[in-house]
């Protein structure tokens, strides 16, 4: 009996569990038939029958719900797993584990969950890294030809180069596609950070925050040597807010769309359009390429950002936003006590975030943690911190609600579920205490026909 029941279990790959559960069924069963001795009557067995059925039932029931549940979560712990997986560049689409030397090398290392950040953050304010990919990063020595590589292509069956980039550590190999090397610039155009040379001497970082509205930046913004402008947002009828002069577009995904579909015009006069999205191969495949054969690219500079200024903006991000949590944290411990809370060091921001959530008590499982993604203005001011001397930002303002305008350009909502815009602009302040920054801010807006506090 034991034999039939273990071949059974091995069979359909059941659970220890599981085993035990239909074990226990059929020794039931066989209790049940043994509780009389010799053998049964045809009446004892049409009596009996029907709840030894029963009991088989129930156990096999139990069994399958077990079995069911068991596998369910076994799914979606796979599927959680593949997923990050392949989001660490370690698998591809199919779950094949990705060819070696493709990736994760061209993508950006730091994770949520990295216990390797670093303990202090201003280091890598500035580092010595490539800001933009670049020709001089090309490695002639991996291939016979520049663009004849033997196993040449990548997983999209595209031709592809190996180009060095220059991190904070070391170098990078990233397999780039042979299509982006004539957009590429000669050198790179970060500033020397040895010596303090930079490329511009005063930047002006525009962002696209609704407080432009009714600003009167304009002229202050066009004196600046350099202005940097976010996802290729609008100047013409916004002129007095927010300037008509563009030295760089940093652009994501989606701008990236509305380019090749013609949603959005080409600028002019023409800008510099930094594809700050390239570390990521899928995106360069599926997205940017695709831009390559829109009409009027072959006249535009289109740069692709290095993956060490993403890296870099997201470790700066994630350490800062650990800092900030713990000290938020520090702040709710000590409410309610009757000794002096302790205040050097707090920010004001600290405080408040800290008395709005009230005191941590004994029995609160998790502390307080802000959203994980951070926006493209993180890798916008490491860009600039990058090759300027000096940086102002406008247009960067907390947004915590809905009734706040989000774009000084249309009635958008803000992606509040996604991105926690009061860290950020924690942490722009506490960057512009190492780095030469400025956050420059005005009167919140709210959106047209929204009430306003005192009123609703």
């Amino acid at each position: 009996m034991a034999t039939v029941i273990n071949t059974f279990f091995r069979k359909h790959r059941s659970s220890q569990r599981s085993k035990m559960a239909g074990a226990g069924a059929v020794a039931l069963c066989v209790a049940m038939a043994r509780e009389r001795k010799g053998r049964p009557s045809r009446a004892e067995v049409l009596r009996r029958g029907p709840w030894l059925l029963l009991v088989v039932v129930v156990f096999c029931g139990l069994l399958g719900a077990s079995e069911c549940r068991s596998t369910h979560l076994e799914e979606r712990v796979r599927a959680v797993h593949l997923r990050t997986r392949r989001a660490a560049g370690e698998l591809d689409k199919g779950h094949r584990r990705a060819p070696r030397g493709v990736s994760p090398r061209d993508r950006p290392r730091v994770r949520a969950s990295d216990s390797r950040l670093p303990e202090d953050w201003r280091e890598y304010v500035r580092p010595d890294i490539d800001v933009v990919m670049h020709r001089g990063g090309v490695d002639f020595a991996r291939g016979s030809k520049l663009f004849n590589f033997d196993n040449g292509k990548n997983v999209y069956g595209t031709p592809f180069i190996n180009l060095e980039v220059k991190t904070h550590s070391s170098t990078r190999v990233v397999e780039l596609e042979t299509e982006f090397f004539p957009f590429l610039p000669e050198n790179d155009i970060g500033g020397n950070n040895r010596t303090d040379e930079t490329r511009f001497g005063t930047c002006a970082l525009v962002g696209n925050g609704g407080t432009l509205e009714g600003s009167g930046f304009g002229k202050t913004i066009d004196s600046h040597d350099a202005v940097f402008r976010i996802n290729y947002a609008p100047t013409i009828g916004f002129e007095g807010d927010v300037g008509n002069k563009t030295t760089f577009d940093i652009v994501n995904k989606a701008a990236v769309f509305n380019l090749r579909s013609g949603v959005k015009k080409w600028r002019e006069p023409k800008s510099k359009v930094i594809l700050w999205e390239a570390h990521s191969r899928v995106i360069r495949n599926k997205v940017y390429l695709g831009l390559l054969d829109a009409i009027g690219a072959e006249q535009q500079t289109l740069w692709l950002l290095s993956p060490s200024v993403v890296t870099i903006s997201r470790m700066v991000w994630l350490t800062l936003k650990r800092d900030i949590e713990n000290d938020i944290h520090r702040v709710r411990e000590q409410l309610g006590k009757s000794e002096p809370m302790e205040v050097e060091g707090i920010s004001r921001f600290v405080y408040d975030k800290a008395f709005s959530l009230g005191p941590f008590l004994p029995w609160d499982s998790e502390k307080f943690t802000f959203h994980q993604k951070p926006m493209s203005g993180m890798v916008s001011v490491f860009m600039a911190i990058q090759v300027c001397n000096s940086l102002d930002l406008y247009g960067f303002e907390a947004i915590t609600t809905n009734r706040m305008k989000y774009h000084y350009f249309d009635d958008a909502e803000g992606f509040m579920h996604r991105h926690s815009f009061d860290l950020a602009l924690e942490v722009f302040k506490r960057i512009a205490t190492v780095a030469n920054m400025r956050v420059n801010s005005s009167k919140p807006k709210l959106l047209r026909g929204m009430p306003d506090a005192d009123e609703a």
